[in-house]
């Protein structure tokens, strides 16, 4: 079982989001990208040297894309938790958007985005930890040959 990803519960099941290499080609065919999904969600950034008049734009834009995103959390949700489903039996019967929509209220939004976007961070930032006692052999020969090992460091 993949043990990795976010814990979620939607209409009292619970499930995990993983952000695979799936979930990210499925985000940038939808988005363009990643950077793309944020821009699409966060609005224009307000920058310091813009005029008030520029920030004041800015922010009804933010506050905008904010409400837009409403339209997209079901279907990134979906898409984060079929992937953990997938992980754990390859023929698990996937959620849709609909089923997602119908199973969370609006007050939950603010906390499921939260959630969501931790599902990125860890599956963006997964450092490779090797298995227990399984080893390279041609680490090993290395390490045999210098004697004190041959591993950066």
């Amino acid at each position: 079982m993949h043990e990795e990803g976010v814990a979620v519960s939607i209409g009292g099941r619970e499930y995990r989001m993983v952000f695979t290499l799936a979930a990210l080609l499925a985000v940038k065919k939808q988005y363009g990208g990643l950077q793309e999904m944020v821009e699409l969600f966060n609005g224009p950034t307000i920058n310091d040297w813009d005029s008030e008049e520029e920030q004041l734009e800015k922010l009804v834009a933010q506050e905008k894309a904010q409400m837009d995103a409403l339209d997209h959390l079901p279907w990134l949700l979906s898409t984060l938790i079929n992937q953990g489903e997938l992980l754990k039996d390859p023929k698990a019967e996937l959620v849709t958007p609909e089923y997602i929509a119908l199973r969370i209220m609006p007050r939950d939004m603010q906390h499921l985005m939260g959630l969501f976007e931790q599902a990125i961070a860890l599956g963006m930032s997964m450092e490779h930890t090797p298995d227990e006692g399984k080893r390279d052999p041609v680490l090993e020969e290395l390490d045999a040959k210098n004697g004190e090992g041959a591993g950066v460091g």
